[in-house]
Formats: structure tokens, C-alpha cells, sequence
């Protein structure tokens, strides 16, 4: 059967167009690539592969936690058909970033060295401790360690010396003040020591002086004796004691140092050899060093004899012409 004219043509047409894409296909065959696979590949192997497509490639390398010398990221994907001879950008690893080692650097070195590198990230947490033997300001330790690997941006702790502690100003204080806050800085470690004294014008419970000066540096843990106000000291009530007793109470407080002064008087009510009174009274606040005077009972006062009239003294007019205080019956004595 005999094609139409208006067939012949559109057969023809058809024909051309399938030739046309023929060839199309061909010579984009030939001039086109897919790109390969490159993640996880060695930087060397990938190369290799590039290069097989028939593709270039330009690379750079980045800090990451993947083994060194891999592949990380490309671009175009893998898959991607691209014209021959396009690039192919690739990221290489090149493994984690070293903690630079700071110690025994200044704070401020330490800080700028951790920091450098700006890539890797890393920033500085800065701890201070007291220390008895680096001076303040100075790197003790750091952890990551030295040349240890660390994930990018990572925070390296910083040891900072604080140098030896100061000593706090407590004079002035109570005791409780005084030992609050001795004891608030618990990395200082100061031990308190409490010593008490009397003292005549600082009143009690009050810290005369402390053993360290304020301000002082000194080692962790130090001894601070804090010197801690009795007031003035107390008179002890000897009333109704006997001699030897009061006496022995008075001095026995060394410190105190009261002097013990005795007295006698008859006392028909307080037995031979007891205090009667004393000045200043029991219970009574005083200076350091002071007297205390007590009176003895010497007992009740005897009743005095009466003379006899052989023995009584009186005045006359002796036979030498003066006056005489003689025995009456008794010659001139001379005693005018």
C-alpha cells in the first residue's frame, strides 16, 4: 500500500529526529561524566578517581574527628553527571587539633596561646587555686594535656596560682566575727587558735591582736592565734573564809595577779580568823594587778580587868616637890 505524500514527509521528519538524538546522545556521552564516590576514601584514592572520570579537582583540608587524610565532603554529589574536565571540590581531614602546652606561662599568654588557633576553636575556662610555691598569675596545669588531641572547640581548663593566701584584718571583731571570717576562704585552711586575756580597757569577747599580721601572705593551712579579750577580771568573794583560804583564792588566778592585804579588828559575830569585809567586794570587775584588802576577825573584844587599889597608878606630889604617877605605897620612882 502506497504512502501518502503528507506521510512520506512526517515519516521522514521522524526519522531526522531520531538521527538528530542519536547523535546528541553520543556526543554527550563522550564529553560528559558521573562524578564518583569520594567520602570516606583516602585523599590519595580519590584523587585517582577524579582524575579517571576525567574531572579535576581542588581540595582543602579541615580539623575533624575522621582519620586523617579522609575524604569529608565534596561537591558536586556523588552520582552528579558533570561535563569533563569540571572540578570537583573536595574536604580533606586532617584529624583532630593538638592542645598547645601552657604551663608555666602567665595567665594572659596562656589565654592567647589556648586561642591561636582559630581553627581548632578551642577556648580557655580559667580556674584559680592558692599554691605555696608558684607565684600568682602563673599556669599550674591544664587539662586536655599537653599536645593532646581534642575535638574542635573544645574548652581547655586553666589551673591559675593564686599565690600563697592573705591573712584577713579581725582585730576589732568578736570572736564569733573574727572566726567566721578567718574560715569563709576554705581553700586558705587557716586554723584558728583561740587564746583568751584579761585585759583592762578591750572588752570581752573582743580580739586584741592575732598572730599573723593582716595582709600577710602565708602558706595554706597556717595557725592563727586570735588573742581574745576577758574583760577586766573578776574579784573572788572571800567574805566568811578563813585567812588562809582568801589568800589562796585572791592569788589564785595568776593572771589576774590581785595582791591579797590583810587587816585584824575584833568581830563579835565572824569567828577568830575569818573575813569580816573586803574592798573590793566579791564579784566586782578591777584592773589587772589590784589590791584586794581584807579584814580579819580577831574575835570578840575581851573585857578589860579591873585594878586593885595596891597596884593602881595615880599622880601625887612626891617629897622631891614634883608630881609623879607612883605606886602609892611605894617609894619615888622618878617617873615625872
Amino acid at each position: 500500500m502506497k504512502l501518502s505524500r503528507r506521510a512520506g514527509i512526517m515519516l521522514g521528519i521522524m526519522v531526522v529526529i531520531i538521527l538528530v538524538a542519536a547523535i546528541i546522545g553520543v556526543y554527550v556521552e563522550q564529553v560528559t561524566a558521573d562524578v564518583p564516590e569520594l567520602i570516606g576514601k583516602n585523599y590519595a584514592k580519590a584523587k585517582t578517581m577524579v582524575e579517571k572520570a576525567e574531572l579535576t579537582h581542588k581540595h582543602k583540608v579541615v580539623y575533624s574527628d575522621k582519620k586523617k587524610g579522609t575524604v569529608i565532603f565534596q561537591e558536586p554529589k556523588a552520582n552528579e553527571r558533570v561535563v569533563k574536565g569540571s572540578k570537583v571540590k573536595i574536604t580533606v581531614s586532617k584529624g583532630l587539633p593538638k592542645v598547645s602546652g601552657v604551663v608555666g606561662l602567665s595567665k594572659e599568654e596562656a589565654e592567647t596561646k589556648i586561642s591561636e588557633d582559630r581553627e581548632a576553636g578551642f577556648s580557655a575556662n580559667i580556674i584559680e587555686q592558692y599554691n605555696n610555691d608558684i607565684p600568682a598569675s602563673i599556669t599550674i596545669s591544664q587539662n586536655p594535656e599537653a599536645n593532646a588531641f581534642a575535638s574542635v572547640g573544645s574548652i581547655v581548663d586553666l589551673v591559675i596560682s593564686k599565690g600563697l593566701p592573705q591573712i584577713p584584718d579581725v582585730s576589732g571583731l568578736s570572736r564569733e566575727e573574727a572566726e567566721t571570717k578567718i574560715s569563709e576562704d576554705k581553700e586558705a585552711g587557716f586554723n584558728v587558735n583561740i587564746i583568751e586575756q584579761y585585759n583592762n580597757d578591750i572588752p570581752a569577747n573582743t580580739v586584741i591582736s592575732q598572730s599573723l599580721e593582716p595582709g600577710a601572705f602565708v602558706v595554706i593551712g597556717s595557725k592563727i592565734d586570735l588573742i581574745i579579750s576577758k574583760g577586766k577580771p573578776t574579784v573572788p568573794d572571800v567574805v566568811g573564809k578563813n585567812k588562809d583560804e582568801a589568800k589562796s583564792l585572791i592569788e589564785a588566778d595568776k593572771e589576774a595577779g590581785f595582791i591579797f592585804s590583810s587587816s585584824r579588828e575584833y568581830n563579835g559575830s565572824v569567828p577568830a580568823g575569818n573575813v569580816i569585809s573586803q574592798d573590793p567586794q566579791g564579784g566586782t570587775q578591777v584592773t589587772i594587778g589590784s589590791t584586794v584588802k581584807v579584814v580579819i576577825s580577831r574575835g570578840a573584844k575581851p573585857e578589860p580587868k579591873p585594878e586593885s587599889s595596891s597596884s593602881a597608878e595615880h599622880w601625887r606630889t612626891c617629897s622631891c616637890g614634883k608630881s609623879c604617877a607612883c605606886p602609892k605605897d611605894k617609894k619615888c620612882s622618878g617617873k615625872y
